[in-house]
């Protein structure tokens, strides 16, 4: 029996007698933690993002950490968000129970980051796990610790973590606001071309002629209605004769005088 000796598989860590796998395979192995696994499944199956992220935490090559609310720390009206969920996880580094020191910073998936602090007065160990809670992760005290995966650690807390709300994509905004002043002109251009459509349309009347002023205030009645002097016209000139006597030059009578005169 001396020379035999256990060896946990690949994917798996511990002594060999005691093996955990996974950041997942352990979630499902502890029963105080079937409240979030419930939810944290229920988070995979709805969304893209849930199914990414339970990706992450099988991954073997991650090494992060994980804070996992006991089930007495939900209550009736506790709900949590695919955004709480991920909050509740660092997949830059493996921090030891140890090692998380006060006002430690600790980067949540999300980008917000978790902070670590000392409890100020001793209080009483949690009921879940009866270990003496001295530290706190976001006021939410550490109740267990250290419970190692094959790609990560655990940690429990007495209830779950609030995410900071998301803020708002400057981009979304403009883009509703390009979109909203874009239909607002429009509107103000139709308002004004129907309005001048109509316009026009009630001011046109029967046509009639009207009086026309020019800019130097001169009218049509302004121009000298004088007869314009005459000037000399040599082919009318030799009628002026005939025509003075009282006689009609374009009368046949008179060519024909004429051109008896131009025969003789």
């Amino acid at each position: 029996m001396k020379d035999v000796q256990c060896t946990c598989k690949k994917g798996y860590v511990g002594n060999g007698y005691s093996c955990n796998g996974n950041l997942l395979q352990v979630l499902t192995s502890i029963d105080k933690f079937s409240t979030f696994l419930t939810k944290l499944l229920n988070y995979s199956n709805t969304t893209e993002n849930g199914r990414r992220f339970v990706e992450v935490l099988t991954d073997l090559s991650v090494k992060g950490t994980l804070f996992v609310p006991v089930n007495s720390g939900f209550h009736e009206n506790v709900t949590l968000s695919g955004r709480d969920i991920e909050y509740h996880f660092s997949n830059l580094s493996t921090y030891i129970y140890h090692k998380m020191e006060n006002g430690t910073l600790i980067l949540s998936t999300i980008g917000h980051t978790l902070l670590i602090t000392m409890a100020k007065n001793t209080l009483p160990p949690s009921t879940e796990f009866n270990q003496q809670v001295g530290k706190l992760v976001n006021d939410r005290p550490i109740v267990a610790w250290d419970i190692v995966a094959s790609n990560g650690i655990i940690h429990a807390i007495d209830k779950p973590l609030q995410a900071p709300l998301e803020p708002v994509k400057p981009h979304a905004v403009h883009t509703g606001t390009g979109v909203g002043i874009f239909f607002a002109c429009a509107l103000v251009i139709a308002a004004l071309a129907v309005a001048m459509y109509f316009y026009h349309k009630h001011q046109r009347g029967p046509f009639r002629f009207q009086y026309f002023k020019s800019e130097e205030g001169e009218g049509v009645s302004s121009f000298d209605d004088s007869v314009p002097n005459r000037f000399s016209n040599p082919m009318y000139n030799k009628f002026t004769n005939s025509t003075d006597s009282g006689k009609d030059p374009f009368c046949d009578e008179y060519h024909l005088g004429t051109n008896n005169g131009d025969q003789q």
